[in-house]
């Protein structure tokens, strides 16, 4: 019943598919007792944002992500981090200095971890395995809790992916920069025909093409850089 075995039992697909929603709500119901904090180590860490987003909780993820108190990345901000530390309790204001400072670095991947969720679930530029390198990427902003904007790149072998967007009342203006010989999947909650593009006009690049999904609308695009704006749907999240 802990964090971190409903946790890698999701991530690893040990969970039959008729209890994969029922496995991910007692997840999240674990972490909202503990009032939206994590209580896990270096197995868990890694998995379990990314895992309450893909499983439809992904506002609970983005205020554990933001959560300022103790155990939290913003916990060792407010205390004067500028690199992630390798503990939750690496230093607390009762006890100080956790007491094994060989097992106690200020500057670990443990937690640090927590990037790859805002690169792939915040930013929205989530790379496809099947096409290594880049050469095809799903680009989905996804704003929850108080994060109404953000902005992402990564230099590929095809060159450089970016991916910006930003959230104003019920608007959501997506930036998106496809490098070369690669393409991607643009997913926004919205109908095809709510979505404007380029200078405001109503039909796709050409050479892309949009079709629903059950997020929305999903637009294949090539090379170059492409804008888009939409009003949020009910399937945003």
């Amino acid at each position: 019943g802990t964090q971190v075995a409903h946790t890698l039992a999701l991530h690893m697909d040990l969970v039959p598919d008729e209890l994969r929603s029922t496995t991910a709500s007692l997840l999240a119901t674990n972490i909202e007792a503990r009032g939206d904090h994590l209580a896990t180590g270096f197995l868990g860490t890694a998995l379990v944002l990314p895992v309450l987003s893909h499983h439809g909780h992904h506002e609970l993820a983005c205020r554990v992500a933001q959560q300022r108190s103790f155990p939290s990345w913003g916990f060792q901000v407010e205390n004067g981090a500028t690199t992630v530390w390798e503990r939750w309790d690496a230093w607390t204001p009762n006890r100080g200095f956790y007491e094994a400072t060989d097992d106690n670095s200020f500057n670990h991947y443990a937690f640090a971890s927590v990037g790859d969720w805002l690169y792939r679930y915040v930013g929205g530029l989530d790379p496809d395995p099947a096409h290594p390198g880049y050469g095809h990427a799903r680009i989905q902003p996804r704003p929850g809790g108080t994060i109404d904007r953000a902005g992402v790149w990564h230099d590929s072998p095809h060159g450089r992916w970016e991916v910006a967007w930003q959230l104003d009342g019920g608007d959501l203006s997506l930036d998106v920069t496809v490098p070369c010989n690669a393409t991607a999947d643009v997913v926004l909650p919205a109908e095809p025909a709510a979505i404007s593009y380029d200078e405001g006009v109503a039909s796709p690049p050409q050479g892309a093409t949009a079709t629903g999904c059950p997020e929305g609308t999903s637009v294949r695009v090539c090379s170059g850089r492409f804008q888009f704006r939409t009003a949020v749907g009910s399937t945003m999240g």
